[in-house]
C-alpha cells in the first residue's frame, strides 16, 4: 500500500533504468499525494452516500473505486472484521453485485469478476445484464 500512488505514474517512468529527468522526477513526487487521495476516498460510494467527502460517480477516482471493490471483497471472504463473520466466496460476490451501482462502480465490479476472480458469469439470477467488453 505504501506506493499505491504509483498507479497514476506512466509505465515508461516506472520501468526506466536510467536517471529520471526533472519532469519525470516531478511526476514521481506526486506519488504520495495520489496515494493519499486513493486511500482517503476508498470509502466513498458511487451513489454519494460514502465518506469522508460524500463524493459520487466520476468525482471518485478510478483507483479509489478499484480499491473499494477489492477491499470489500477481501474483508468479506477473509473474515477479518470482528463485527461480521467470514462469508463464502459466492455470497461475497452476490453482495458486490447487489451493491454495484450503489456502493461500487458497476463496470469495475464486472472487471473484478472477469479479470481478478476470473468468473465471467456470476450465478446471481438477473444480475448479468451489465457485460464488460
Amino acid at each position: 500500500m505504501r506506493d499505491i500512488g504509483k498507479i497514476g505514474v506512466p509505465d515508461g517512468i516506472l520501468s526506466t533504468k536510467e536517471a529520471l529527468d526533472p519532469d519525470e522526477v516531478a511526476v514521481m513526487r506526486t506519488v504520495p499525494v495520489l496515494g493519499a487521495e486513493i486511500i482517503r476516498h476508498q470509502k466513498e460510494r458511487v451513489d454519494g452516500t460514502g465518506y469522508p467527502d460524500g463524493l459520487s460517480g466520476d468525482a471518485i477516482s478510478g483507483p479509489a473505486k478499484i480499491l473499494a471493490s477489492c477491499e470489500a471483497y477481501d474483508s468479506m471472504v477473509s473474515g477479518e472484521r470482528a463485527e461480521r463473520p467470514q462469508m463464502a466466496d459466492e455470497r461475497a460476490r452476490a453482495v458486490l453485485l447487489r451493491q454495484a451501482g450503489r456502493a461500487f462502480d458497476e463496470k469495475l465490479v464486472w472487471l473484478f469478476f472477469n479479470k481478478v476472480l476470473q468468473e465471467p458469469k456470476p450465478t446471481v439470477a438477473g444480475l448479468h445484464r451489465w457485460p464488460v467488453s
